[in-house]
């Protein structure tokens, strides 16, 4: 008597479970609330001897199944969004620091180049310089 109360409850369990993922389709399809979503409406499961129960389970387990694939499937393409997201997100970043580490190596470069510039400018008039007081000195 216990194992007949136990297996009732575990199947109207199944089948409020069953109900609720069939109205959360039909609720997806928006249908007209007619009596479903162009499935066929078998409610004579009550009748099925409880000896048969395991071929229940196989037919809430597919529902199931399905709705389970549909979810997972919408976390896999979030978690798809998400990587997709973190990738551009990592190549901008890396790109950024590539432009900032070359246009800091020009102006370094460029520095450089002007500074030494400078010393051969001012070397090069040291040495006119030199060059001028020692013909003077030739003349004298």
């Amino acid at each position: 008597m216990l194992m007949m109360r136990r297996r009732m409850r575990r199947r109207r369990r199944r089948m409020m479970m069953v109900m609720m993922m069939m109205m959360m389709i039909c609720r997806r399809r928006q249908c007209d609330g007619d009596g479903g979503c162009g499935g066929d409406d078998d409610d004579d499961d009550d009748d099925d001897d409880d000896d048969d129960d395991d071929d229940d389970d196989d037919d809430d387990d597919d529902v199931t199944t399905t709705m389970m694939m549909k979810y997972e499937s919408t976390a896999v393409a979030v978690v798809v969004v998400v990587a997709v997201v973190v990738v551009v997100v990592v190549v901008v970043v890396v790109v950024v620091v590539v432009v900032v580490v070359v246009v800091v190596v020009v102006v370094v470069a460029a520095a450089a180049v002007i500074v030494t510039m400078m010393h051969v400018i001012i070397n090069d008039e040291d040495e006119d310089d030199d060059d001028e007081d020692e013909d003077e000195d030739d003349e004298v």
